[in-house]
């Protein structure tokens, strides 16, 4: 996978959580000032795109979250720490997989069942975890430039019509609470950590940094598109109320009188970024696993993670309320720990040469 590859299925992969929880999130913590929040959390995204680079990088080279795990913590406490990883992993790929088949229940099939969403979503999943890295870097490049044209279209038709009256003057005074918008931002635009297990098989790129800073502000500035034409489109009140309120604004949108029904767009492109999202997830929790069992095959790991990713999925909420309560807090907060404080301790740690020959057994390359 060239780090091009690598970085398009880092953004392409955040489209669901975005579209999903960014909107209520900041809306609810800093008003109609809230589309301020992905300009705000800049900073902790490019400072986390730093600690990343420190943290994968050993003895001057790219190592995957697995290697820098065991250099850094020892041969047992590298393997426990990344095997909670991988479970976590295991965990928020479950909940992303049924996120995405609540959606789709509540917008376009509210009268089918959800098992079968769930099975094909996993299936589609399954086959892009299954291929060589290669290949899952070629689809997610693909997948982003269907994804940038997509939203392109959709903010065309959206911006021209936005009532700024909804977005500006922005109320500066809440300080506070853009930056506790921020910081939700921040969490949810973060995810790509977790696509560290890796880095080690990314094409090394002595650019990575300013390359990867420039992903970020593309993101970002993606972001910010994306709330003020949704914002600015429904009304805080209005967007606030909405479950899903990207979808709600993009239902009557018109581009030049030629093109409408943007919606049934949008649901092909939830359900393409989902499958890439948690095929991404597989991929990463299967490679951590088997880079730190030392076996010989990652077929296995892939099978067991994604019975464990259908488990997490059908039991992570009895129902539609409780589920809600997990996939809208449970994930963020657990998500936020990891990532924030979790990674940022690990990364103290120095880098012992004693210990790098713990990570250099045992990898079959037939994968990647």
């Amino acid at each position: 996978m060239s780090f091009r590859q690598y970085l398009a299925a880092s953004g392409v992969a955040l489209f669901s959580s975005v579209s999903r929880l960014l909107p209520r999130v900041v809306l609810e913590s800093a008003g109609f000032s809230g589309w301020l929040a992905p300009l705000a959390a800049l900073p902790l995204l490019i400072g986390l795109v730093w600690l990343m680079g420190r943290l994968l990088t050993v003895e001057g080279r790219k190592v995957g979250l697995a290697e820098s795990l065991l250099v850094r913590l020892g041969p047992w406490g590298g393997r426990i720490v990344g095997a909670l990883l991988a479970l976590w992993l295991v965990f928020y790929g479950g909940v992303v997989l049924r996120s995405g088949g609540e959606r789709i229940l509540a917008t376009v099939y509210p009268g089918a069942g959800l098992p079968l969403f769930l099975g094909g979503g996993l299936f589609l999943s399954l086959v892009f975890a299954l291929g060589r890295l290669q290949w899952a870097g070629r689809n997610a490049f693909v997948t982003l430039l269907l994804f940038v044209g997509i939203l392109a279209v959709v903010l065309s038709a959206a911006l021209p019509s936005l009532h700024w009256e909804y977005l500006w003057p922005p109320n500066l005074n809440r300080w506070s609470g853009i930056g506790h918008g921020a910081l939700w931002a921040a969490d949810i635009l973060s995810p790509w950590v977790w696509f560290s297990f890796l880095r080690g098989r990314v094409t090394q790129d002595e650019g990575a940094f300013p390359r990867a800073v420039r992903g970020v502000l593309l993101l970002c500035l993606i972001t910010l598109l994306f709330l003020l034409a949704t914002i600015g489109d429904l009304g805080p009140e209005l967007a606030l109320r909405q479950q899903f309120p990207f979808y709600v604004m993009i239902k009557n949108l018109r581009l030049l009188n030629l093109m409408e029904r943007f919606d049934a767009v949008i649901v092909v492109l939830w359900m393409t970024t989902d499958y890439v999202f948690i095929g991404m997830l597989l991929y990463s929790a299967s490679a951590a696993l088997h880079f730190l069992s030392g076996s010989r095959k990652r077929e296995g790991w892939v099978l067991l993670c994604a019975l464990g990713m259908l488990a997490s999925a059908l039991f992570s909420g009895c129902n539609a309320f409780r589920f809600a309560w997990v996939s809208e807090r449970l994930i963020p907060a657990l998500n936020l720990g990891l990532t924030f404080f979790l990674l940022p301790v690990i990364a103290l740690f120095p880098a012992k040469k004693e210990n790098s020959q713990f990570s250099k057994k045992g990898v079959d390359k037939r994968f990647w």
